[in-house]
């Protein structure tokens, strides 16, 4: 149902933020491929087997809006979809969610961790080193799927998390600029950090080109599972700014 929700909330947000004559603001789209770092699992943590899954690319999309409350304040949206499948030979028995999958077979985990955020992002300085921080509300919709031949079992885990969000654009030359940003926070329980290193190049009025790295990573540590995962990012970007 949140998962729906936010489908349906992200989607008129972003037909709304595309229409110059009601908000100032901007579109980005984001592209590219994703490199596992790395992503285990062990579920239920007290009696799973932990599970580490192989490192794979794979290719991504993302989507950014923003449109202005006012001279130094903007609301940002971010639909963020992360899908992919991994399959690796199993040498010993394997235990997810009370099903064990027996050695000498395929186990196969498909791994969903969607993100979609709300944030209220604020001006701290303006001109050739723009600042700004904010905080931002985070939908998480992850599911993983364990199957073998004869076997299948799922988990999935869907929650609100917040962040603070912090973000820097520097002007190199000319329509060139570094810019930097980040969404994070770190608990007892886990962490999640989204980062992202781009360069970018204003090339018409009201067009920008860039070429970016960004990390993904975090997970959780509690009572039900285990999970972390980092995912390292390289991409094209085109933003249109209205």
């Amino acid at each position: 149902m949140i998962t729906n929700m936010a489908n349906h909330f992200f989607l008129i947000a972003l037909l709304l933020s595309i229409t110059p004559y009601a908000f100032a603001g901007s579109l980005r789209v984001e592209g590219g491929t994703v490199f596992t770092g790395y992503n285990s699992y062990k579920i239920p943590k007290d009696t799973g087997t932990f599970v580490e899954l192989p490192k794979k690319n794979f290719n991504y999309y993302r989507i950014e809006t923003e449109f202005d409350l006012s001279e130094k304040s903007v609301i940002r949206l971010v639909y963020a979809p992360l899908q992919t499948k991994y399959t690796q030979p199993l040498t010993d028995p394997v235990t997810f969610e009370g099903v064990t999958f027996n050695s000498g077979s395929e186990l196969k985990t498909n791994f969903k961790f969607n993100s979609y955020r709300l944030g209220y992002i604020r001006n701290l300085m303006e001109g050739p080193l723009t600042l700004r921080w904010g905080l931002v509300g985070k939908v998480r919709d992850a599911h993983i799927i364990v199957s073998d031949s004869t076997s299948k079992k799922s988990k999935k885990n869907v929650g609100f998390v917040p962040l603070l969000h912090f973000d820097l654009q520097a002007q190199i030359t000319g329509g060139l600029h570094f810019i930097f940003d980040i969404d994070g926070l770190a608990s007892s329980q886990g962490r999640a950090v989204d980062a992202r290193a781009e360069l970018s190049y204003a090339f018409l009025e009201r067009a920008q080109i860039g070429v970016l790295y960004r990390v993904l990573e975090g997970g959780a540590d509690n009572s039900k599972l285990r999970n972390f995962s980092q995912f390292k990012y390289t991409g094209l970007s085109l933003a249109w700014v209205w």
